[in-house]
This record gives structure tokens, sequence and C-alpha cells, in this order.
């Protein structure tokens, strides 16, 4: 799973002070916070660690979030990115996952986008994002070695860019 966003998402149920179930996503998806309750869930699998590179945008590299929960899986941070390049950075990590799996799920936060190239939601971080010339060459890197199974975007918020 790849997973974009200026938000590490990895809040737990442990880790959480706010409670806020959109900040526990990657770690419900691999397993490790309310797994009970994901077991009900038909069909789910949890996706290991292993197998999770997670995109992150924060000021500093991966940050404490407020909720004190540390990235889940592989990061790969903006800062990074802007002073290595992609191929030195997420082509590093998405090589290493090749090794574990063929196939992927992309999650690309609206946020994971420079505000200066789109206008997304009212809450958005202080924080630079990716422009959508690496956005285009980090989804032709990981289609050059991963069949993408699915693709999900989110926190569009109309009220802000029509």
């Amino acid at each position: 799973m790849l997973w974009f966003d200026a938000h590490s998402d990895a809040a737990t149920a442990d880790t959480t002070r706010s409670g806020f179930i959109e900040g526990m996503v990657v770690p419900m998806i691999a397993g490790t916070s309310y797994p009970a309750y994901c077991r009900q869930i038909p069909g789910f699998k949890p996706i290991p660690a292993s197998r999770v590179i997670s995109v992150s945008l924060g000021s500093t590299p991966w940050p404490i979030p407020p909720d004190g929960a540390p990235p889940v899986g592989t990061p790969v941070h903006k800062m990074e990115i802007d002073r290595l390049g992609l191929d030195a950075t997420l082509g590093v990590a998405l090589d290493k996952l090749a090794q574990r799996c063929k196939k992927v799920f992309i999650h690309m936060d609206a946020d994971t986008i420079d505000p200066q190239f789109y206008k997304n939601f009212k809450g958005r971080p202080c924080i630079t994002g990716l422009s959508p010339a690496q956005v285009s060459k980090a989804f032709a890197m990981i289609g050059a070695r991963f069949e993408i199974l699915a693709l999900d975007v989110g926190a569009f918020d109309p009220s802000v860019d029509s």
C-alpha cells in the first residue's frame, strides 16, 4: 500500500488523544489498531507494515503528530524528496517493496498536492506539498513496478476548490 498524505494517519486507539478515527486508518489497515473491529469487516485482511510506504509532508522528517503516533511502514518524506529526488527516495522504497509484493493499493490524499497548485480543504497544515509533476512521476514509478489494484483520492473540499 502506498499512502500519500500530509498527515501520518498513524494514531492508534492507544496513542490517540483526539479519538479522530480518520487519523488511525493506516494502523487499522496494518492490523495494529482496532484489530477485533477490523476482523468483522467481510474480506478484511491486514496489510503488514512491511508492505506499506507512507509519503508524508510535514515540516520535519517524521514529526511526532498531535496524537503521538510514529508513521506506519517505510517513511518517504517530502524534505528528503526535495533534497535527494524521487528516484533516490520513493524509488528506493518502491524497489524494496517490489521484493515483497507485486500489487499495490494507492491512497492519495488531496492535501498531498502543494496548495500553489490545488486549493484543498481548510484544515490543511501549513506545509508545502508535491507538485503535479512530482505526483505524475511518482505514479509512473509505481506503475512501472507494480500492478495497481485500486486508487482512492480523499479530502476534497468543494467549498474551497470548485
